[in-house]
C-alpha cells in the first residue's frame, strides 16, 4: 500500500469513527495538532540554545529540528516528516487567516491525512531523539 492510500485509508476510518458531527472539525483539531508540535520545537531549540530568526521563525523551527547538531543534539524529525510538519504548518496560517471564507472540504481532507500519518509516527520519533541524547549525556559522563 502507498504512504498515500495508507494515510487515506487512517484519516477516513479516523473520521468515520468520530462520525460527521466531528467532520466539520478537522480544520481546528489540525490547527491544535500542530501547534502542540510547534511548542514541543521550541522547547527542544530553547533547551539546546538555538536562537530563531525573527522573520521565518516558524519554517526555520522545522527546519532544525531535522537537523543533527554533532556533539549536541541529534536530529528530531526526518527530512521526509520535516515537509508534512510543514504542510501543517501552512494549513494554520491559512485556517487563522482565512476569516470568513471557508476551507475547501478536499483540502481539510488531505491534511487531515498528513495529520493522522504524522501523530501515528511521531511517537516513535520522539522515543529515538530521547535514545540518542541518552548516548551522548552517556558518552559525555
Amino acid at each position: 500500500m502507498s504512504v498515500a492510500a495508507h494515510r487515506h485509508a487512517s484519516a477516513s476510518r479516523t473520521c468515520s469513527r468520530f462520525g460527521d458531527g466531528l467532520h466539520g472539525h478537522w480544520h481546528t483539531l489540525i490547527h491544535h495538532l500542530y501547534t502542540a508540535f510547534e511548542s514541543y520545537f521550541l522547547r527542544v531549540a530553547k533547551h539546546f540554545g538555538s536562537n530563531l530568526d525573527d522573520s521565518a521563525w516558524h519554517r526555520e523551527l522545522i527546519d532544525r529540528m531535522r537537523i543533527e547538531v554533532p556533539g549536541i543534539r541529534p536530529a528530531l524529525i526526518p527530512p521526509e516528516l520535516a515537509e508534512d510538519l510543514d504542510e501543517l504548518r501552512r494549513f494554520r496560517h491559512r485556517f487563522r487567516n482565512i476569516y470568513k471564507s471557508q476551507l475547501p472540504a478536499d483540502r481539510v481532507l488531505e491534511v487531515s491525512e498528513i495529520a493522522v500519518s504524522i501523530s501515528h509516527d511521531f511517537g516513535g520519533f520522539h522515543r529515538e531523539f530521547i535514545n540518542r541524547i541518552r548516548k551522548l549525556l552517556a558518552a559525555e559522563g
